[in-house]
């Protein structure tokens, strides 16, 4: 059995849920959409190249989840966890909007006012890795190009912040549009 097929036999609807066919090993890793750090199964781990990338033990998302809260309460500051926050986006989205979502009201004023005001302020001093789509007034006229380059199929939604200011969790974008007939098409503008 090829390694593809053995992924597929793991996450038989991966591709179909936007999985990028092939992807695997380091490469699967790198990708913060899909990187699950320690929560791959064993099975996974053989069947998409992962073994001896990471830790042996699985460690599943409530677990993570607590790992990073407990990672959280022991900053000092709003704005060393706002940084830890973007820290952990950058290295696995889903970990990242679950801890997120199961503990909102506690963490809305970490990557919502107040603290991203003063994450806006202290830029330069807090990006580690630029994330989203800049659109500046000058881009009006290449403003499907640019969507276009952001190439984030499938999400549903965006947020969108006025100057320089950065929000986290940046959320992206997906257009749905007619076309002659009437029928929706998702997807980028042509």
């Amino acid at each position: 059995m090829s390694d593809e097929a053995r992924a597929a036999a793991v996450h038989p609807s991966t591709v179909e849920d936007g999985w990028p066919e092939g992807l695997r090993g380091p490469a699967l890793l790198a990708r913060t959409a899909y990187n699950r750090d320690a929560a791959f199964t064993e099975e996974e781990r053989d069947a998409l190249g992962l073994r001896g990338l990471m830790p042996w033990g699985v460690v599943g998302l409530a677990q993570q989840v607590a790992l990073e809260l407990e990672h959280l309460h022991d900053k000092s500051d709003d704005l060393e966890k706002y940084i830890g926050l973007a820290a952990l986006q950058d290295r696995n989205e889903t970990l990242f909007y679950r801890l997120l979502t199961d503990h909102l009201e506690e963490l809305a004023p970490i990557v919502y006012t107040p603290t991203v005001g003063d994450a806006c302020r202290r830029f330069s001093h807090v990006v580690r890795r630029t994330r989203g789509l800049w659109i500046t007034p000058d881009d009006i006229d290449r403003i499907p190009r640019l969507l276009a380059n952001a190439q984030r199929p499938g999400v549903r939604l965006t947020a969108a912040t006025a100057l320089t200011l950065v929000v986290i969790p940046t959320l992206y974008f997906q257009f749905t549009r007619k076309d002659s007939s009437g029928a929706s098409e998702r997807g980028l503008p042509r």
